[in-house]
């Protein structure tokens, strides 16, 4: 595989085990009905992304895995993988087309002038700004999930250090990814990386391995020497990611890194957490899914600030009462939960005053949604994948009057709807608030193989 990129991003590329999937490009007819079909309009950038970059994907973990998450390049693919649905970014004015899928809630988008947005569905209201074009666009996703991924051999330095350091390590500037608001350096191989950033007045270090760590010197802290080594490397940052590392442990010193605010730790094998995890007070996002957590201690309580949990494919059988305690909480995710009791979760999750967000299982547990009536729910994914499923739809739908995006995932082989009339109604918000009922056939009628639609579609 070698794509129209820099030889650094496509050595990157090729080191994660990135693929091209030749059955998730679309020709340029395929595309246009695609994005016509779902309310997109296919500008010329789109086009041209999708003859670049269509099909490429790039897994999560350190393997391509049957079913397990992977970036996901191309709206074609976007759009009919089910990885997200109707990914809207903003006003009907921005005329923003997804291009690409993250396995992590953010999707990234181009705009008629062929400009790069990107929105984290769990904190962004909209799309922001990312990259100049669709090149600058995989280029900046490449570089910047390297960076995500070695907080243990990077460093946040003061001041403005890109050239200083580029010549003392001899990298060069990744011109496709670079603008006047971020320059990216790099070796041949994407081993070391550095990014310079304008407006924060800071720069970003990163290796590829603990020794290269030492090629840069690491901001004084008249504190470092009293800590422990293993914690340094953390120091000051506000994001920590630890994940898919095959950890058994967490490190007792969580609570020792003040401007800790987003922790990642899933993909490991955690059985337990620590002491200290629930003592990181200002911590604001913390994703633990894909551990063999059979049950989160009650000092989860303890994160009053917390706004986001991920707890997907844990074997948790329950969740705290103690839950309740977070009362910042407006996301939690439960999918793939497959020992979850979803209505004993429900009574929980009923208390949680400010939730705006949530996925649940689409389970045989799962009775009825009227739990959430009080809430204050904007969004709500039903995921069916790994369940035992019940042959109808949940009732309650229609009690959720907030509720303004729905999502029904891995479920095509539900057949019987909801008995009350207000929960069948309640399903038109699958669809685009923009489409007629004659729109809603339309898009139906490319679905055979959901026959939950196939029974709606009945009722229009």
């Amino acid at each position: 595989m070698k794509l129209k990129l820099p030889a650094v991003i496509n050595t990157m590329l090729k080191k994660r085990g990135a693929i091209v999937d030749p059955a998730l490009r679309a020709s340029r007819a395929q595309l246009v009905d695609t994005c016509t079909s779902r309310c997109y309009k296919p500008h010329a950038g789109v086009l041209a992304f999708e003859a670049a970059f269509g099909g490429l994907l790039i897994p999560d973990g350190p393997k391509m895995k049957k079913d397990e998450p992977s970036w996901i390049f191309g709206a074609h693919a976007c759009l009919t993988t089910g990885g997200h649905v109707d990914p809207r970014g903003g006003s009907k004015a921005r005329k923003l087309v997804p291009v690409v899928c993250s396995p992590n809630d953010i999707i990234y988008f181009l705009d008629e002038q062929g400009r790069g947005y990107a929105q984290d569905t769990i904190e962004d209201v909209s799309a922001v700004r990312f990259s100049g074009n669709g090149k600058s666009l995989v280029c900046r996703i490449v570089l910047q999930d390297a960076l995500f991924s070695r907080n243990e051999t990077s460093l946040e330095l003061p001041g403005l250090q890109g050239k200083e350091l580029s010549k003392k390590l001899s990298l060069k500037v990744i011109k496709e990814a670079s603008d006047n608001e971020r320059v990216f350096y790099s070796d041949k191989n994407g081993d070391v990386i550095v990014v310079e950033e304008t407006n924060a007045k800071r720069t970003v270090f990163a290796g590829a391995t603990k020794k290269q760590l030492g090629l840069v010197q690491r901001p004084v802290d008249k504190n470092a020497a009293k800590l422990p080594a293993e914690l340094v490397p953390f120091i000051g940052k506000e994001m920590v990611r630890m994940a898919f590392e095959q950890r058994t442990s967490l490190p007792e010193f969580l609570e020792q890194l003040p401007d800790l605010r987003e922790l990642d730790v899933s993909g490991n094998k955690l059985e337990t957490l620590p002491e200290s995890l629930w003592r990181t007070t200002q911590l604001t996002k913390l994703d633990l899914s894909f551990n063999p957590l059979k049950a989160i201690p009650g000092g989860i309580g303890n994160l009053k600030k917390l706004r986001s949990l991920h707890l997907r494919r844990c074997p948790i059988v329950t969740l705290p009462d103690a839950l309740v305690g977070a009362t910042s909480l407006t996301k939690l995710v439960v999918t793939e939960c497959e020992d979850l009791n979803v209505d004993m979760a429900l009574q929980v999750i009923a208390r949680l005053k400010s939730l705006k967000e949530l996925s649940l299982p689409l389970s045989h547990s799962l009775t009825s949604l009227a739990p959430l009536a009080q809430l204050k729910l904007k969004s709500l994914e039903l995921n069916g994948i790994y369940m035992k499923r019940s042959s109808r739809l949940p009732p309650g739908l229609g009690q959720l009057k907030t509720l303004e995006d729905l999502r029904i995932q891995y479920a095509d082989e539900v057949a019987e709807l909801p008995e009350a009339p207000g929960d069948v109604r309640a399903l038109r918000l699958i669809f685009s608030k923009r489409f007629t009922d004659d729109d809603i056939r339309k898009s139906i009628a490319k679905q055979p193989e959901v026959l939950y639609l196939q029974a709606y579609v009945k009722t229009l």
